[in-house]
Formats: structure tokens, sequence, C-alpha cells
């Protein structure tokens, strides 16, 4: 399970990565900047969430499973979401 998850948020965060670099080359400066801003301030959000569902399985042999699958599906939540708003952008 945590190999299928591992490569699961590579991906995920792969796919993201290439999205997120294609709205660089298409949007002026100043949308990326904003952009970026926003992509840190997302990230922490995602590491708290996580690490919020990793301490609610902390009883259990779960946890790390649970929070690596809380990481692939805020990534796959961010790339659709940052895929649908600036569609008009690729």
């Amino acid at each position: 399970m945590d190999v299928e998850l591992t490569r699961d948020l590579r991906a995920a965060q792969g796919e993201l990565k290439s999205l997120e670099d294609s709205l660089d080359r298409s949007l002026g400066d100043s949308l990326a900047v904003l952009l970026h801003r926003a992509e840190a301030t997302w990230e922490q959000y995602r590491k708290e969430e996580c690490d919020a569902i990793r301490l609610a399985f902390a009883g259990g042999s779960d946890a790390p499973v649970a929070q690596m699958d809380c990481w692939v599906a805020l990534t796959d939540d961010r790339r659709r979401f940052l895929g649908h708003e600036y569609n008009f952008a690729r």
C-alpha cells in the first residue's frame, strides 16, 4: 500500500508541477507571483490538514497511509482546481 501511495503522490505532484509550470509561462508576472504565494499557503494547509489526519489515526498502523492518502487527494484537488479556474491560460 505504501509503495502505491508513494507512486500516486509522485504522479500527483508531477502533474501539479507541470500545470503550474504551464501557467507560469502563460500568465503575466503579477498573476504568477500571486499564484506562487497562494501555492506556499496551500502547501502549508496541506501539511497541517494531513498531519491532523495522521494524528486522528495515531492509535493504529493506518496513520501513515491515511496521511499519504490525504496528500494525494489534496494534491489532485489542487491540480483540478487550477486546471478549471485557469483553463483560459493553457
